[in-house]
């Protein structure tokens, strides 16, 4: 089994939804998933994987500045709300 808090795209998840996160640092999976109205295999997929598709960096992104509590966190915290461009590199690529 992969260890994917230590992948790259958990880590960016944890900095730009903080309101997601627990006490421990731990992605709220659960609390995630019904925000963004998906099955939270869905989210395991992401992590698991470290991949997104464009559509669910957007979601992401949306979530992210849409979000009173989160976008209050990411303020108190000193951080930048994300934008589309910082998932461009957890693209899933697609076969040519």
């Amino acid at each position: 089994m992969s260890d994917w808090k230590s992948f790259p795209l958990y880590g960016r998840l944890v900095e730009c939804l903080p309101a997601y996160v627990t006490e421990t640092r731990d992605l709220n999976v659960k609390k995630l998933h019904q925000a963004l109205q998906m099955s939270h295999e869905g989210v395991y997929k992401w992590l698991r994987s470290g991949r997104l598709t464009p559509e669910n960096a957007e979601a992401i992104v949306e979530l992210a500045t849409s979000d009173q509590a989160n976008r209050a966190a990411l303020k108190a915290a000193g951080r930048r709300p994300p934008k589309f461009e910082d998932f461009t590199l957890f693209f899933r690529r697609r076969a040519a």
